[in-house]
């Protein structure tokens, strides 16, 4: 299997679906770490989404996807596999798509890069990865209670 065909499965595998040959670039987007991305991997080209054409930088809309995806995975997962309990319903917050982009994440930017991220994940639900376990934030409360007594 070639290189960028095992990369799309890997993709596919984590829930995207596109065959997109767009190029994006860090002006459609508002997010540090994905300008950062942009800005350290892409090359002089034409964006897809603005048509800016004075030497931006571009990555790939796959390349862009494989990013964040990545970064999503670190944070967060299937409810089904994150042993998330069930009781007629998920006993937790648990997110689409659409709402993990939006809300959670909070990727601002270019509305049809935005769409075209959303529309190319697939329509699954999400939840905070480790669900169960206490947030960075709480340990170090617990913590500073506790040497404080």
């Amino acid at each position: 299997m070639g290189y960028m065909k095992q990369k799309l499965y890997e993709l596919e595998e984590m829930g995207f679906y596109s065959d997109s040959e767009k190029s994006v670039c860090s002006n459609c987007i508002d997010d540090h770490d994905i300008i950062s991305f942009i800005n350290d991997t892409g090359e002089a080209g034409e964006c897809s989404y603005c048509n800016n054409k004075n030497s931006s930088l571009c990555v790939n809309f796959n390349e862009l996807m494989e990013f964040i995806l990545e970064g999503i995975s670190s944070e967060y997962d299937d409810p089904n596999e994150a042993g998330m309990a069930w009781d007629g319903g998920w006993v937790g917050k648990v997110f689409d798509s659409e709402d993990l982009i939006n809300d959670e994440i909070c990727i601002r930017g270019n509305d049809t890069l935005l769409d075209d991220i959303i529309s190319s994940i697939s329509d699954r639900q999400w939840c905070e990865r480790d669900v169960y376990s206490l947030q960075p934030k709480d340990v170090l409360i617990y913590g500073w209670k506790e040497f404080v007594q």
